[in-house]
Formats: C-alpha cells, sequence, structure tokens
C-alpha cells in the first residue's frame, strides 16, 4: 500500500510509526501562552507526520546535491513569507523548518494539501 494512503491524519502517522498519539503531544505549564501551545502541538504533529511520510529517510544536510522539498504558503496581509537576515559577511536564510523536509516533491504538494490547517496553526 502506498504511503499517500496509509496517512491521512496525525493518528494514521502515529499508526505507521508504532506509537500512541497522546504520547507525542507535549504537556504545557499552566502558564504557557495559548498562541505557543498550538504552534508547538501543531509543529509536533506535522513532524510526525513528515516522519512517517518519509518512511526513515532523513535529510542529509551535509549534501548540498540531496534535494530537500519544503511547502511554501503566502498570506496576505502583514502574514510571515521568509525571515532573512543579511550581514556584510554573510547571509543566513530561514525559509523553512529543517525538521519538516520530505524526500520528494510529490510527498510534499500532498502534505501541504492535506494538512493545510496544521501548517496555518504551526505558522501563523
Amino acid at each position: 500500500m502506498n504511503i499517500l494512503d496509509k496517512v491521512k491524519s496525525f493518528a494514521d502517522a502515529c499508526q505507521v510509526l508504532g506509537i500512541e498519539p497522546a504520547s507525542v503531544i507535549p504537556v504545557f505549564g499552566i502558564n504557557m501562552d495559548a498562541k505557543i501551545q498550538k504552534s508547538s502541538i501543531a509543529f509536533v504533529k506535522l513532524a510526525t507526520i513528515v516522519k512517517a511520510l518519509n518512511e526513515g529517510w532523513v535529510p542529509d544536510w551535509t549534501d548540498c546535491n540531496q534535494y530537500k522539498y519544503f511547502p511554501r504558503f503566502r498570506k496576505n496581509a502583514a502574514g510571515l513569507a521568509v525571515a532573512l537576515t543579511l550581514n556584510s559577511v554573510t547571509v543566513t536564510n530561514a525559509s523553512h523548518g529543517s525538521r519538516l523536509n520530505f524526500k520528494t516533491d510529490a510527498l510534499c504538494d500532498y502534505a501541504k494539501e492535506q494538512f493545510k490547517e496544521l501548517y496555518v496553526e504551526y505558522l501563523f
């Protein structure tokens, strides 16, 4: 069975990985900001989904020839599109989360559509 047919939800991803969904979700202190909690939980869910969809593939950040795919979103008004730091000597580009990369563009496109609401919770 194709991995895209197996992973339609966070719960499906957990099943593929052989873990309980409740064991993955972090527990926050009572004083933690609700928006930070929501974003953090969305990240953990996305990281779990990405791990399941990638079926063991892990990006090799020492290999600049290895393609790594990440969905990009645009948000109108004053939303975050790209975080970029420039300096006269160096350039640091933090345009995507390194733990949320896919091994193929097809997996990336699938996740972008299937889990769009989670990406919105995480990014915005």
